[in-house]
């Protein structure tokens, strides 16, 4: 483990170890909450001291190697990264806006509203996911190849979005309803109107305030509404684009469908035929030096 990639894994794994370390500690001796964390601190903090230590010793050796400069073109502003194989390569150069709404289409607009959903209603399974969606976006920022790794968290954050909006459309459009049968269930007997008979003033300032509210309902129903309209066009739309998006991208690696300038589609099978000539002028045993 000389490499400063692999550093980092090797990192998590330990901690986690020193936590299990410190509940076997915490189980044992039957420790209470303050207790276990002095014992937490206690060990992380030895931990840290070999740590430091062992990187002091080795560091001057030369042990630890530099990152790689496909990790350096992750992490560092520049335009190139020094390897000209690296930077021969389409895929690896930073990817643009184009690209992003080209692989996520309508969730592109969409998931920025999840994410503030998110922040506002701050839990574990949404720091896992904002987390998630931040770093990846980061990463697929950098380098194009990587946005495959965006879909899964912007999809979520659209989904988080979109679900609160249509749970809120639909609790505004049956409130009326619902208020309705609540009046009615709550509506008062002959008897029990002559014994209501002091409340009359308490009705009369409840209903005055319901008018005043009545304007503001009636906008939210209409939003709630246009935001029901909106599903009900662009999802279609959606499920067009992600179909048509799938077609085109599970054609074979080595074949591919393309459109000539006449319009004529035509299959590319150049490198197929390479791999065919390979096959049929070189040696069983020969070698091939290839990039990829």
């Amino acid at each position: 483990l000389k490499s400063l990639e692999q550093m980092g894994p090797l990192v998590v794994f330990l901690g986690y170890q020193l936590i299990e370390i410190s509940e076997v500690i915490r189980r044992q001796n039957k420790l209470n909450k303050k207790q276990a964390w002095g014992v937490r601190v206690a060990v992380c903090t030895g931990a840290c001291i070999l740590a430091s230590l062992a990187v002091y010793l080795l560091a001057p050796t030369g042990y630890f190697g530099p990152l790689s400069a496909r990790v350096r073109g992750l992490l560092i502003r520049h335009t190139r990264t020094g390897n000209p194989l690296v930077d021969s390569v389409a895929e690896h150069k930073p990817a643009t806006a184009g690209q992003f709404y080209q692989g996520l289409h309508l969730i592109f607009y969409v998931a920025p509203a999840g994410l503030l959903l998110g922040c506002h209603r701050f839990s574990n399974a949404s720091s896992f996911l904002l987390l998630y969606a931040v770093i990846s976006t980061y990463f697929s920022s950098k380098m194009i190849r990587l946005m495959i790794l965006v879909g899964p968290g912007m999809s979520a954050l659209a989904g988080l979005a979109l679900g609160t909006a249509f749970r809120w459309s639909l609790l505004q459009l049956l409130q009326r309803t619902l208020s309705r049968h609540a009046a009615k269930a709550a509506s008062p007997t002959k008897k029990e109107e002559k014994s209501t008979s002091k409340d009359a003033t308490v009705s009369a300032v409840a209903s005055s305030s319901v008018g005043a509210d009545a304007d503001g309902a009636a906008i939210r129903r209409s939003m709630a509404a246009g935001f029901l309209v909106c599903c009900y066009v662009f999802a279609p739309v959606f499920y067009e684009y992600c179909n048509k998006m799938a077609v085109g991208m599970s054609h074979p690696t080595i074949m591919q469908k393309q459109r000539t300038k006449s319009g004529e589609i035509v299959m590319v099978d150049d490198y197929r035929e390479a791999y065919w000539y390979l096959q049929q002028h070189t040696p069983e045993d020969a070698r091939i030096l290839a990039w990829w």
